[in-house]
């Protein structure tokens, strides 16, 4: 059964001098790659920054959440501010990290939080929430055609 825990695989491994028991393993990295294949650019690098513990991704993933941002409709905003809105939901949801009111409008360049703002905010936390949402289906997908 293939679950998250087993996205670390995709990670680079230390060398290993010690004799092991060279049993054949229940899932391998080809077989967590093969899960990944199914999903969009943004579920992949999302999954193998939070579970892979893969920082390269952070840049790619932080680049796809600005343009969606700057893409998005609603009140314009100025590139600073989504830049910081960007890094503080990849944080919140990535590591659940929180953040106050204060300490967003800090962030972000902002005299205050608004609502506005923190539905800017709420926005991007649902495009990370879909990835989320995609890369548990492809999982769930995938055991139930191998099992």
């Amino acid at each position: 059964m293939l679950t998250l825990e087993h996205l670390k695989l995709l990670g680079p491994k230390a060398q290993q001098f010690e004799m092991g028991t060279g049993g054949v393993p229940d899932i391998t990295f080809q077989e967590v790659a093969d899960a990944l294949s199914t999903l969009p650019n943004l579920a992949k690098r999302y999954a193998r920054y939070k579970y892979a513990n893969d920082d390269r991704n952070l840049i790619y993933l932080k680049a796809m959440l600005l343009l969606y941002a700057i893409k998005s409709p609603g009140p314009h905003r100025g590139r600073v501010f989504w830049e910081e809105v960007v890094a503080m939901a990849i944080e919140f949801h990535a590591h659940h990290k929180v953040f106050g009111v204060g300490r967003k409008a800090r962030r972000s360049g902002r005299r205050h939080w608004t609502r506005l703002d923190e539905d800017c905010f709420v926005s991007i936390l649902n495009v990370l929430d879909h990835a989320e949402f995609e890369l548990r289906r492809a999982f769930r997908e995938w055991n139930e055609a191998n099992t």
